[in-house]
């Protein structure tokens, strides 16, 4: 496929030199069950299972997600932007919910880095450890 937009917006174009543009936006995704196994009690058996069973995934996100914390701000405005486009529903609920997300990871650089700390923490195996 060559870069060919299909859809570009302010802040984000679907397709950019032939790559599909949300394969570069699933960083929120994966940081948002990161945080849940977190919260749950386990993130190790997860961190387990990623690096068994999806080594690249968990490599491509150990590098990515520690990566986004400090342009965390700039996601923000663009998955808004996604949600608007994408129009009422489930669809443009997950996109608001993704975008809020990225406000509060923003606000957790600018803070305590507590959420960001477990993050970088889960790629480390150790909890809380601060990137970014």
């Amino acid at each position: 496929m060559t870069g060919k937009t299909v859809w570009k917006g302010h802040f984000l174009e679907t397709v950019v030199d032939g790559r599909w543009e949300y394969v570069r936006r699933t960083h929120g995704i994966g940081a948002a069950v990161i945080l849940a196994a977190e919260r749950d009690g386990v993130a190790g058996s997860l961190r387990d299972e990623l690096q068994t069973s999806l080594p690249q995934l968990y490599a491509k996100l150990g590098r990515g997600i520690p990566d986004m914390f400090p342009k965390a701000y700039r996601w923000v405005a663009e998955f808004e932007e996604v949600a608007a486009f994408v129009g009422p529903g489930a669809e443009r609920q997950m996109f608001e919910a993704i975008a809020a997300l990225y406000a509060r990871l923003a606000a957790d650089v600018a803070g305590d880095r507590a959420e960001t700390g477990k993050l970088g923490g889960f790629f480390t195996g150790r909890e809380s450890e601060p990137r970014g």
